[in-house]
Formats: C-alpha cells, sequence, structure tokens
C-alpha cells in the first residue's frame, strides 16, 4: 500500500510537469466532434496523409476503413499532439483579432488600411476570427508566420521594451515628473529641456510631506538640479523612438501577413465579400464530420440507392432529351446532380471531400 501510495504520487508530480494542455482530447474524442473532426481532416490533409492521391493510403482512409497499419497509432499521437498544439495557438490569436485590436494594427498596416476602407473593420475581425481555425489547418506554414509575428512582437513588448517603459517612468517619479507631461513635452522638436526644466517636481510642490517639497531647484535628497533632470529624461528620446520603430514595425508586419490572408485565401475571401455584399452571415459552414461519415451506412447501400435513381432517370423523356447533346451527357448532367444533392444534404469540409472520392467512383460504376 506504502509503495502504491508512492508511485501516486510520483504520478502527480509528473501530471503537473506536463500540464493539463499536455494532455488534451484523445484521437477518438477529435474524430467524435463535429468541429474537431473537420479541423483534424484539413490537418491530415495538409500533411499529406488525406489518402486522396492515387496510390497513396494516407491515415484519413484507414481511419475511415477502420484498418490501421503498425505504427499508424505512433503516428497517429504524434499529429494529435502536433495539431492540438496548433490549435491551442490559434486560440490563443483569436481574442487579439477583435475590432479594436485589427484597428491598431492597421494604423500600423497601409495593406490592412485599404482592406478596411473596402470591408470595414467589423468585416475583416469577423472573417478573421471565424475562419482562422480551418486557415491554420490548412494553411500550417501561413499560419506559423503569423504566429510567429504576434510572438516577435510579444516577446520586445514584455522584454527590452518594458524594461525601458519601467526605466523611464522610475527616472519620472525621481524627478518629479507626471507621464503625461513628460510624453507630451517629448513629442516636441524644440524646447524640450526648457520645458521639462519647468515641470520637473511638479508632483511634489502641493505635497504635504515636507521631504518632497521643491527647494532651491533641487529634490530633496537627490544631488540634480531641476536642469540636470530635463537633461537626463531628454536623452530618452532616442531610445524611446527607437523601442517605439520596433513596435510599428512588427505590428506591420502582422498586418502584412493578416490582410495576405484575408485577400488570398478563398474562404476568407468569401466571407468578405458577403460582407461586401451585406449577405446573412455564417459564422461557421455546416462541416461533415468523421462521426456522420461513418454513420452514412456501406458502400453498397451507396451503390444500391444510386442505381435506383439512374434506373429511374433512363426511364425519364429528360434521359432522352439529354442524350441529345451528346453519348456522354446523361451521365454527367446525373452525376452531378447526385453529388450536389449529396454534398448538400451532409455539408463541406475534408471528411466530405474524402468522401466524394468514394461516391463518385460509386456513380463510375453505376452509370458505366
Amino acid at each position: 500500500m506504502v509503495l502504491e501510495q508512492y508511485e501516486k504520487e510520483a504520478e502527480k508530480i509528473e501530471l503537473k510537469k506536463e500540464g493539463p494542455e499536455a494532455v488534451g482530447p484523445t484521437v477518438k474524442t477529435i474524430l467524435a466532434d463535429t468541429k474537431l473532426s473537420a479541423r483534424f481532416g484539413d490537418y491530415l490533409e495538409a500533411e499529406g496523409e488525406a489518402g486522396m492521391d492515387p496510390g497513396k493510403e494516407g491515415l484519413a482512409i484507414k481511419l475511415k476503413n477502420g484498418k490501421l497499419d503498425p505504427g499508424d497509432l505512433k503516428k497517429l499521437e504524434v499529429y494529435r499532439e502536433d495539431f492540438l498544439f496548433g490549435m491551442s495557438k490559434v486560440d490563443s490569436i483569436i481574442p487579439r483579432l477583435d475590432k479594436a485590436s485589427i484597428e491598431e494594427i492597421a494604423k500600423k498596416s497601409p495593406e490592412l488600411q485599404e482592406i478596411l476602407k473596402v470591408v470595414g473593420v467589423e468585416g475583416v475581425s469577423f472573417a478573421l476570427k471565424n475562419q482562422m481555425h480551418e486557415f491554420a489547418m490548412k494553411n500550417q506554414s501561413k499560419f506559423q508566420e503569423i504566429s510567429a509575428a504576434f510572438e516577435t512582437l510579444d516577446a520586445y513588448k514584455s522584454g527590452e521594451f518594458e524594461k525601458l517603459d519601467k526605466k523611464i517612468a522610475e527616472k519620472c517619479k525621481k524627478a518629479g515628473i507626471d507621464v503625461e507631461t513628460f510624453a507630451r513635452i517629448m513629442q516636441k522638436d524644440t524646447g524640450r529641456v526648457k520645458e521639462l526644466e519647468k515641470e520637473v517636481g511638479s508632483i511634489y510642490k502641493s505635497s504635504k510631506d515636507i521631504i518632497k517639497k521643491w527647494s532651491k531647484g533641487k529634490v530633496f535628497g537627490s544631488h540634480k538640479s531641476a536642469k540636470e533632470w530635463a537633461l537626463s529624461l531628454s536623452r530618452e528620446k532616442k531610445q524611446m523612438d527607437e523601442a517605439l520603430a520596433t513596435v510599428r514595425e512588427d505590428t506591420k508586419k502582422i498586418g502584412e501577413l493578416l490582410s495576405l490572408t484575408v485577400d488570398t485565401d478563398p474562404t476568407m475571401r468569401e466571407v468578405l465579400t458577403r460582407e461586401l455584399v451585406g449577405d446573412k452571415r455564417i459564422k461557421e459552414p455546416k462541416s461533415f464530420s468523421f462521426k456522420e461519415m461513418k454513420n452514412l451506412g456501406t458502400e453498397a447501400d451507396r451503390e444500391k440507392a444510386a442505381k435506383t435513381h439512374w434506373e429511374e432517370y433512363k426511364k425519364s423523356p429528360e434521359y432522352q432529351e439529354d442524350l441529345k447533346v451528346g453519348p456522354d451527357a446523361p451521365k454527367t448532367k446525373f452525376k452531378d446532380g447526385e453529388m450536389k444533392r449529396f454534398k448538400e444534404a451532409h455539408g463541406g469540409g475534408f471528411w466530405m471531400r474524402l468522401m466524394e472520392i468514394f461516391f463518385g467512383n460509386t456513380l463510375d460504376k453505376v452509370t458505366k
């Protein structure tokens, strides 16, 4: 009992080290969830594991058929961790794609400004927030650029930028000048030192604390005169300008990547077009999930239903009219119609694209 409890305590420590995010949903849970399975499918496709290429049976096909080869479980675990890591990256970025954030980024990005002028900030924010998960799974390298750009900005702002900010704030406090007054004066092209000299010690002038009283041009307890403080504060301008230039450049990079995303990604562009012409918003297109695919029935069932429809069509006057167009016209029309109804009934997404291949083969067989 003691050793068992000892082992349990060790397991608790290991779990704390890994953190809950290292566990996450299992592949089974992912496949059972409509949204997650659709995104996992997009991820597998981007990894070349869709199995849609002739002669290559990817993991997606194996999962559909329920037949995994040796080593596939280990491969699935690697993909699961990478997929969940990518999803967590998207989740961390989405809150930073709200209207206020997009407006701030656009101030430093001419490319994003141009798009905002056409569609508006609300439309751009909506498109990015609602399509970023799908975009990230389908375009992993492009999303990684966006994620890296945000990380670069964050690292700088929480590092050198924050260190400089604290240093200047502390200097302002010691010099007895409030931050707003200091910032206003530092934006002036000329006369900064004189104005700073007038304002140094101003926050202490009304203080009842005699130790903080302004006396003889010096802050009590310091060895700097008002002029010396003014000169010292004024010298911070170069570093301040350089720091803000770095932030502007990093933010501009984010804006360029986001504008490129909404302009070149077909799904994003479709959402923006709907925003532009005032069509009803679709928060997220219906995706055909892995679970729904498994519940569709057998290939034999689909073949039987398609064969019935084909025979009915061949007996109709419409079939004879279509034959006049060409010998293959009826087959093409029938297959296109069946596929369209199939997709409209079940939605889109990766697993539907996968099913299109199988259903297309079934229709070819029926109309042969």
